[in-house]
């Protein structure tokens, strides 16, 4: 789910009950107070061709593992790869709010691996993406990712850019939470291993660093939410929820980027345990709200609600 204008945001595709992906693929949100409306959205492709079939081909197929991100600065939301009854994508699809359209982005030079579960995020006319899930032909098990990769919108180019530093293990289910120039990787898993660390890639200089904090830590998990709290200038990143490998979790803990230091704000956040759910940050009339959707409990259960906690909630006094 991504903020596409004020108080719109768009989620896109998925799965639900009976692990069935979501045939009606494309809702728009609209935030008024406490409320979300939701409307289902008539997907349109937009293209070369001029028939109905030629168009059909630049509509996302319907998927799962996949990520989205919006460019604030066009109003586009791009979605790249996930995955369909054990095929993994490797497609660039946009999604244009204004007109309500999708087109398909051809690569002009590189190629990404087909890949789900992975991390994305839109960065200055690039996609940044790292890790997730990468098929290996049979009898090979498929296989995690600790790559990053980028997709240049100018040149319409793939490319793998020379980093340095602590660089994360391979993952997925892990976030990647897009501060100023800063990416924070926190958790993820690749089986049987689940992770609680964290790394701050800095974009500019494309150098991972390994962080440690101070203060009462979130523990290991897997497809948990996760979103940048824009609060008096400060790098705040808000953690909720997982999965550990075992079940699936409920608490809440926010990193102060610029001290390395946790805080437990489980109590302010009485949202049920999930995983695979998402969170962002709405601003209304100068209030910052964060809205958490959908997700499952990890055993055979999946939501469809909206939980909004304001960040003067107690959140706004306890991170003071």
């Amino acid at each position: 789910m991504n903020v596409m204008d004020g108080n719109k945001m768009v989620v896109f595709g998925g799965q639900g009950d009976n692990q069935q992906l979501a045939k009606a693929a494309l809702w728009q949100g609209t935030l008024t107070g406490d409320v979300l409306e939701w409307a289902n959205l008539t997907l349109q492709g937009s293209g070369s061709g001029s028939t109905a079939a030629s168009a059909a081909l630049t509509l996302p197929s319907t998927r799962t593992g996949h990520a989205a991100a919006h460019d604030a600065e066009t109003g586009m939301l791009h979605v790249f790869g996930g995955a369909k009854n054990k095929r993994f994508f490797k497609d660039i699809h946009t999604y244009d709010a204004a007109n309500n359209k999708w087109q398909a982005i051809a690569s002009e030079g590189g190629v990404a691996p087909a890949c789900s579960y992975h991390s994305m995020n839109f960065y200055r006319g690039e996609l940044f993406i790292f890790g997730g899930v990468i098929p290996q032909p049979d009898p090979t098990p498929d296989t995690c990712s600790n790559t990053l990769l980028i997709f240049n919108f100018a040149q319409k180019n793939w490319y793998r850019p020379s980093i340095s530093g602590s660089v994360p293990c391979a993952r997925n289910g892990h976030s990647a939470t897009l501060i100023e120039d800063s990416l924070l990787i926190f958790g993820g898993w690749d089986i049987p291993a689940v992770f609680a660390d964290c790394f701050v890639l800095d974009i500019t200089l494309l150098e991972f660093t390994n962080v440690t904090a101070t203060g009462p830590s979130p523990s290991m998990r897997s497809w948990h939410a996760a979103v940048a709290l824009p609060v008096n200038g400060r790098r705040l990143v808000l953690i909720h929820g997982g999965y550990d490998g075992d079940k699936a979790l409920g608490d809440s803990y926010v990193l102060d980027m610029d001290n390395n230091k946790w805080t437990d704000v489980s109590a302010q956040i009485k949202l049920s345990p999930r995983a695979g759910h998402t969170a962002i940050t709405v601003e209304q009339g100068g209030a910052l709200s964060i809205v958490f959707f959908g997700g499952g409990d990890n055993e055979e259960g999946f939501f469809n609600d909206v939980f909004v906690v304001r960040y003067d909630d107690g959140l706004g006094e306890l991170l003071a």
